[in-house]
């Protein structure tokens, strides 16, 4: 692109005007031309050939007719070659402008000659002519197509002196012409001038504008903060590309959106009715990120556009969960030994106990209890302290299928006799994803174990179903684990993955708060699925190369 300072350039002490803005000018001066030499033709032959007494223009071509009907069938003949084929193909605009005024002066010149002198007024032609020139050729070349002007007037005017008798107010006409085309042309380059300066100022504005414009937009399309904007009837206009990575991460063009969501356009109605209210974080798509929505509009009036923010909540909740974990693991490692040392005597003391042969049996069954709940509180300080101890994601891609095959053979070894029942299926083709492996193991062990023992609980068998696959939505890549235990209700289900919430007496409920903490850190989500037998969790992995998309933006 050209800059400001090179719109312009000097040629032989004349600045030449902006090219495009030059061939315009000069195509509408050549147009100018061309209607003027028909006119001064017409009005010549016009009387003759239909008889017409022409009371107004009888001067034309009066004092010699054979000189104006020459000039002016040269000028109409040079006027159309130059406004109908030569004016496009023109490149040197400077060159051009002089030829096209000079020509003017001769031909307008000849023709006032014809007509008796400067009285008849067609000097003014001129004077038109060596104003659109000045606007085109600036400097000493403008000064010089007044200069020949005002010479070919003067010359003229000579020239009728010796064949007609002049009145000295012709000559003082003649003086007072040569004197405005100097003036128009000093009158003509300053203005053409402080416009040339008012644009390259505006030239400048604008580059400077376009220049924040695109690095505005630069900082928008690499902010982690989706950000939308949406017409007031829900229609996408722009979108950055955490926002179209939230809303899918499929279509990277924003045409190919669309509308929002319903959700985001129920928000946002609810937003239009009370702005003070807090919305509660939402998923907008199946197996989408929860994300925190903030709307504004950009100005009062009717029909102005909305800015809609979308903050992704699981980053903001993962960095509280690590807050959380840091407090908790400072914590456990205070008390952890003042707790775990007691206990470990208790424990020791119970057992004890219990294999004394004197015991009566109702303390055995004391000691039982004892034992029992010494080991679930051991077994909270462990997961609590595995909380404390979570190692970063080191997230990895691999195929799913052969994974989740090698967690089966582990699990059912390592489950001993009777072997567990645990169905596999899976499409032929690869499944990959990128995590951290030895994390999502942990998840996926936690799940089948769930899953057999309430599986055991309800039929007497320990079985389960694992499927991978592909979600139909959202395209993500799935692990599902199944059982055949009596069901979750709805109440249950919405408290779930809350830390220390458990259905079980020898429960943690820490279990399922740790695979779905282990799975955000791996930009996986689990959720609870409703079935109508059994129960089933889901996992949805994020696509390696989503994964290397959020890894480059951030």
């Amino acid at each position: 692109m050209a800059t400001p300072a090179s719109s312009t350039s000097t040629v032989g002490g004349a600045a030449a005007a902006d090219p495009a803005q030059s061939r315009r000018i000069l195509r509408l001066f050549s147009y100018y031309r061309l209607v003027l030499s028909i006119l001064l033709l017409g009005l010549f032959s016009g009387a003759g050939l239909f008889s017409i007494t022409w009371t107004s223009f009888d001067f034309i071509g009066a004092h010699d007719p054979r000189v104006y009907s020459v000039s002016a069938v040269l000028y109409l003949a040079q006027a159309m070659v130059i406004a109908l084929i030569l004016i496009e193909r023109v490149q040197r605009f400077t060159f051009a402008t002089l030829m096209m005024v000079l020509i003017d002066i001769i031909a307008l010149s000849a023709m006032m000659y014809a007509s008796g002198g400067v009285q008849t007024g067609l000097s003014n032609l001129i004077l038109i002519s060596v104003a659109a020139g000045n606007i085109v050729v600036q400097g000493r070349l403008g000064l010089l197509m007044a200069a020949v002007a005002s010479l070919a007037v003067i010359y003229t005017t000579l020239l009728l002196s010796l064949t007609t008798q002049q009145s000295p107010q012709a000559y003082v006409q003649t003086g007072l012409i040569g004197a405005f085309f100097f003036a128009i042309a000093f009158l003509i380059q300053g203005l053409a001038q402080r416009i040339r300066r008012t644009e390259q100022v505006a030239q400048e504005r604008a580059q400077a504008i376009s220049k924040l414009e695109m690095l505005n937009e630069h900082i928008i399309e690499r902010m982690q903060t989706g950000v939308i904007a949406v017409s007031h009837n829900g229609l996408i206009q722009t979108a950055n590309v955490a926002a179209r990575r939230i809303l899918d991460p499929h279509h990277s063009d924003v045409s190919a959106l669309g509308f929002l969501p319903a959700k985001l356009i129920d928000l946002m109605q609810k937003w239009q009715h009370n702005p003070l209210q807090s919305l509660p974080p939402v998923q907008l798509r199946e197996g989408g990120t929860r994300v925190q929505v903030t709307f504004t509009k950009l100005d009062n009036s009717r029909g102005s556009p909305f800015l809609i923010y979308l903050e992704d909540a699981t980053r903001t909740t993962h960095q509280a969960q690590q807050l959380k974990l840091a407090s908790l693991g400072r914590l456990t490692a205070g008390i952890a030994h003042e707790i775990r040392n007691p206990l470990g005597a208790i424990s020791q003391a119970a057992q004890l106990l219990h294999e004394s042969p004197s015991i009566p049996e109702g303390d055995v069954r004391l000691t039982n209890i004892i034992l029992d709940h010494s080991q679930r509180m051991n077994r909270i300080i462990e997961n609590i302290l595995e909380l404390s101890r979570r190692k970063s994601a080191l997230p990895e891609d691999f195929d799913l299928i052969p994974w989740a095959q090698e967690v089966i053979r582990d699990c059912q070894q390592a489950a001993g006799n009777p072997r567990p029942k645990i169905a596999f299926e899976a499409p032929e083709q690869k499944i990959l994803v990128s995590c951290d492996p030895s994390q999502m193991r942990q998840v996926l062990n936690n799940l089948i174990d769930n899953g057999m023992r309430y599986s055991e609980k309800h039929t007497g068998r320990r079985s389960v179903r694992i499927r991978c696959g592909t979600s139909r939505k959202s395209r993500r890549p799935t692990l599902e684990v199944f059982d055949e235990g009596p069901g979750i209700s709805e109440d249950v289900a919405a408290q779930l993955f809350e830390p220390f919430f458990t259905t079980e007496a020898q429960g943690t409920g820490l279990g399922l708060y740790l695979s779905r903490e282990i799975c955000e850190a791996n930009r996986a989500q689990i959720e609870f699925v409703n079935m109508h037998k059994g129960a089933c969790f889901r996992i949805l992995f994020a696509e390696p190369e989503i994964v290397q998309a959020q890894r480059t933006h951030q």
